[in-house]
Order: C-alpha cells, then structure tokens, then sequence
C-alpha cells in the first residue's frame, strides 16, 4: 500500500521473493572448507614430517662423526695407557737383577688394570739389600703415576741420601710425597 504526499492511499500490492543462504554458508561451500581444512591440516603434518626426517639425518650424521671421534680418542687414551705400562714395567727391575740379587724367588704381579699402583723395587746400597713391595693408593693410570713418584722417591732416599731404616725412609718418603703433591695437610 503506499500513501502520497496529499494523503491519498494507493491499492495494496503483494510482492513474492524468498531470502537464500550467503554463498558461504551453502552445502558445497562447506564442502569446500572442510576439504581445504584437511589440505592444510596434510601440508602441515607433511612439512613437520619432512622437517623430523632432515632433523634425523642430520643427528645420524652428528652421532657418525661423533662415533668416528670417540673410536679415535679410545685408541689414543688406550694407546696412552699401554706406553704408560710399558714405561712403568720398564722401571720395575728386570727378572735377571732379581735373579742375581735373589736368587730362588718368585714375583705374583697382576695388576687389576693394565696400569697399577702396585710395585716392587729392588737396590743394594754397601752390604745392604732393600727389597721393597708397595701399593699405592689408586688404581689405572692416577695409581701407576703414584708408583712412579715412590719409585723415584726410594731412589732418591734410599740411594742418594742413604737412609738405611725402615722408619727414616718411610717418614722421608712421606715428607717427600706431601711436597711433591703439594698438600698441606687439609
């Protein structure tokens, strides 16, 4: 119905229309988001797969080469100790000097590693024989230094500053071993 500026009214007219859904809200386009949700959900679980694939080769190649790096300090560490062994079976005295100053005698060394803090010294000073057959504290690499510092220490005591009792040398030894390691007691 409409109605004029002067008040007169107009027939009544009827209009038919109906109101359809937005594009987006229609069925195919539904559809439609779904399946570009499950593209985009795919590429990222497909770009998070490839990035865990190089992650995994690239921790392979650093677990190769640390592999590799770890076999050639074994060999070196290993090397290290059997030259230490040798140099510290070197210093032990000879089966012919322990024959000749002995004569029937047996020795039972078996060191629990391949370096030991174990140790047997021999030296004759005027008409005296000192045999002595030690244990220093520790075992492997930090016993076998310890062994050589008593070593070189009975060398010294015994051999350059001829003390000839038990005690004296074992008490010059201690003093020697605290300075030598540089301990002051605490």
């Amino acid at each position: 119905k409409s109605i004029t500026v002067t008040g007169m009214e107009g027939e009544e007219t009827l209009f038919r229309f109906s109101v359809h859904r937005s594009w987006y809200q229609a069925t195919a386009s539904r559809i439609l988001y779904f399946l570009l949700g499950g593209f985009i959900l795919f590429a990222i679980l497909r770009l998070l797969t490839l990035r865990l694939r190089n992650d995994n080769k690239r921790l392979r190649r650093l677990l190769t080469e640390s592999r590799r790096e770890l076999s050639l300090r074994k060999k070196e560490v290993e090397s290290g100790i059997s030259y230490a062994a040798r140099i510290q079976q070197a210093l032990l005295p000879s089966e012919k000097i322990l024959a000749d100053t002995l004569g029937n005698h047996f020795i039972l060394y078996k060191p629990r590693e391949t370096t030991s803090g174990d140790y047997y010294w021999i030296s004759r000073r005027e008409e005296r024989l000192f045999v002595v057959a030690a244990d220093c504290t520790g075992h492997g690499l930090p016993g076998a230094f310890m062994s050589l510092l008593g070593m070189s220490l009975l060398d010294e005591v015994i051999n350059r500053l001829s003390f000839h009792s038990a005690d004296k040398i074992l008490t010059e030894m201690r003093k020697r071993v605290i300075t030598s390691l540089k301990q002051t007691g605490e």
